[in-house]
């Protein structure tokens, strides 16, 4: 990891480049590109030939895709641009972090991208391993300063009460407490 630290990190090209990709990852625009790209690339290199039964069998549906983007969508949306926000402050208290915050803008970018593409979400799990990381950093920074000890709290009141919601809701239907919350 610590390879990439003499990378400048850019906070405002950085910013905006998760702010086009989420445009861009809520239109078809990125996934008809992506599924003309592997396509023709599957036609030319014949070891990428076994990965387009995926692109056949529905992993990524194109037409007529329907996108609900709910409450939580909306929320890991919300978090990973204001860990955007936060990142020239935290980076200049702690230098050390520079190199979780350009993995994680560098996953919150694929991850606004490949939000339907499920090939390219399971590349991105590395990356999107990072907010964690990113997050500890901001909220103890945060905590540090008087002034922004609310966001602290607030952030994690909020995910307290999402990890409850997952539970209740049985996500990925695979939620051993469910029984003690019902």
């Amino acid at each position: 990891l610590f390879y990439f630290l003499p990378i400048v990190y850019n906070k405002k090209l950085l910013l905006i480049l998760h702010l086009v990709s989420l445009f861009l990852g809520t239109t078809d625009f990125f996934s008809i590109l992506f599924f003309k790209t592997v396509t023709l690339a599957g036609t030319i290199i014949p070891v990428l030939q076994p990965y387009l039964r995926y692109l056949n069998l529905g992993m990524i549906d194109l037409i007529n895709y329907d996108l609900n983007y709910g409450l939580g969508y909306l929320f890991i949306i919300t978090v990973n641009t204001l860990l955007l926000l936060f990142s020239g402050q935290v980076i200049k208290k702690y230098p050390s972090s520079k190199i979780y915050f350009l993995f994680f803008a560098l996953g919150a970018i694929l991850f606004n991208l490949s939000s339907n593409i499920f090939i390219i979400g399971r590349f991105n799990t590395f990356f999107l391993f990072m907010k964690t990381i990113v997050l500890s950093y901001t909220i103890y920074y945060s905590w540090s300063f008087k002034k922004y000890r609310f966001i602290s709290v607030i952030s994690i009141v909020l995910f307290l009460i999402f990890f409850f919601m997952a539970i209740y809701n049985s996500s990925n239907m695979s939620s051993p407490y469910q029984f003690l919350i019902k």
